[in-house]
């Protein structure tokens, strides 16, 4: 009868012991940090050859409980993400079909921009030179501008000296004088 009673409080350890690995195994993949696992995996290794065989039992029992609770939660994550699919599978189709839709206006906004520089370097040409030509115009324009100027002063130190010319023909030698001296200081 004492074996009957001992068998419940094994069944009850084993119990608290697979909780124990459930809730080990849980706190591992939330936060992503095994060290608890392998501790409880460790603890059922034998440190020496004759505590080995019995050891061995407990050491096998504990990763065998391990591999149970993460397959389950494999399982139980395997659902939740199928769940989670199916219930947003028309969102996903939907945004799916969205952004189908998006790349074809994306083609389409790329073809317009590339016929709008098209035409642009197609009206910008002649417009470029014509540009151009206009500079060009304006630099003779300038320079047509400076040969008038020089012309007509050409032509002032001309009369100025026609009239120093007249003046020595009329023996005004000092004033001929003068006028040379304005002259000089004036256009040389």
């Amino acid at each position: 009868m004492a074996a009957k009673l001992d068998e419940p409080d094994a069944n009850i350890d084993t119990g608290v012991a697979e909780n124990a690995v459930e809730n080990a195994v849980e706190n591992a993949v939330l936060r992503e940090d095994i060290g608890p696992l392998l501790r409880l995996v460790l603890q059922g290794e034998p440190d020496n050859a004759a505590a080995k065989s019995g050891a061995q039992e407990r050491g096998g029992a504990g990763l065998k409980s391990i591999q149970k609770a993460l397959a389950a939660m494999a399982l139980e994550q395997d659902q939740v993400i199928k769940d989670i699919c199916m219930e947003h599978a028309m969102d996903i189709a939907s945004c799916v079909a969205d952004m189908r839709d998006m790349a074809a206006d994306t083609q389409h906004l790329r073809e317009l921009l590339q016929e709008g520089n098209q035409l642009l370097q197609a009206t910008g040409r002649p417009l470029a030179d014509a540009s151009l030509a206009l500079a060009e115009l304006q630099g003779v324009l300038g320079n047509v501008e400076d040969g008038m100027s020089a012309v007509t002063q050409a032509r002032q130190l001309l009369l100025a000296c026609l009239q120093v010319g007249r003046l020595l023909d009329q023996r005004r030698l000092y004033q001929a004088w003068l006028l040379l001296e304005q002259i000089r200081s004036q256009h040389l």
